[in-house]
């Protein structure tokens, strides 16, 4: 059976808690995809100016699940094969996996 918290104890584990700032890369690619008309060189240029990421987006899109009929090399092909939006929430689930 759980035990209700008491106030106290429930107010200092939420002191204690620490939420990590939103990656400034995230909100740059956000500030790039939501342009009036979105510069594709701008945001494979963001993703392939930090190499972790860039090597696990080209990773994960080679991977099983997208079932592509030929290898991808860079971010650049990445984006034109799957597209903005596509790349743009695989970026924010990598960075965020990295961080949490």
């Amino acid at each position: 059976m759980l035990r209700e918290i008491p106030q106290d104890q429930a107010s200092s584990l939420f002191k204690s808690m620490v939420i990590p700032p939103r990656p400034e890369i995230l909100d740059a690619i956000r500030r790039a995809q939501s342009a009036e008309e979105p510069d594709f060189a701008e945001i494979a240029r963001l993703i392939n100016d930090d190499l972790t990421l860039s090597a696990a987006m080209i990773k994960t899109v080679n991977s099983p699940f997208y079932q592509l009929n030929k290898r991808i090399n860079s971010v650049d092909e990445a984006l034109q094969l799957l597209g903005l939006r596509n790349i743009c929430n695989i970026t924010e689930g990598l960075v965020l996996r990295q961080i949490l």
